[in-house]
């Protein structure tokens, strides 16, 4: 499938590596395909473009961008019937007027295909979602259900296990995990490299 890929960061990066690998074709989109962030994920073996060629090339595609950026980029893409996958989170406080940052990814896009999926994990995971002997988990919303089980489909392509959380109206749970994640991370001394799981008793 072509994937095309919005950012370059950690997140995106890590993404377009382990869904090359998974068989898929790749663009990832940049604002300037000549910085030096263009140029690494070049040197990784990406084709890189701008975020418009990305959007065009993408059968699907993956927001990977802060929230601030994806409100500028979206709206001046043709994605209204384009699958979008967002990964965004809202640090700070929500954009006016939505419940959580995939309602804001859903409007700003024109898309009503849209899955949240890799917002709660990261990006150490992605490189690695191997901890302890375990796979973990990521968390999948959209109400789309060609969307989500692409999601659900890339999210094993990646090598995660899956967890349906089932429509866009519960991304605010996904969301609300990235910020707990955040604050164990950055504020309670648990430093990046952990993740979440469950375990049953069976």
């Amino acid at each position: 499938m072509q994937v095309g890929i919005l950012g370059a960061g950690n997140i995106g990066g890590n993404l377009a590596k382990k869904l090359r690998a998974a068989g898929h074709q790749i663009m990832v989109g940049v604002r300037d395909p000549h910085s030096l962030k263009a140029q690494a994920a070049q040197a990784s073996g990406d084709v890189t473009g701008t975020f418009a060629e990305a959007a065009q090339f993408g059968d699907v595609v993956v927001v990977a961008l802060p929230l601030h950026a994806a409100r500028e980029l979206l709206p001046t893409l043709n994605l209204t019937s384009t699958i979008v996958l967002d990964t965004t989170n809202a640090f700070g406080d929500l954009p006016d007027g939505f419940a959580s940052a995939s309602a804001a990814i859903q409007a700003w896009s024109g898309s009503s295909r849209v899955a949240k999926v890799f917002n709660a994990t990261p990006w150490e995971a992605l490189a690695d979602p191997i901890y302890q002997g375990k796979r973990v988990e990521t968390f999948i919303c959209g109400d789309d259900a060609e969307a989500k089980a692409l999601a659900m489909q890339f999210a094993r392509d990646v090598g995660f296990t899956p967890i349906d959380l089932g429509g866009l109206a519960n991304a605010p749970l996904s969301e609300n995990f990235a910020r707990l994640w955040g604050t164990l991370a950055m504020q309670r001394g648990y430093g990046r490299d952990f993740a979440f799981t469950i375990v049953e008793r069976k």
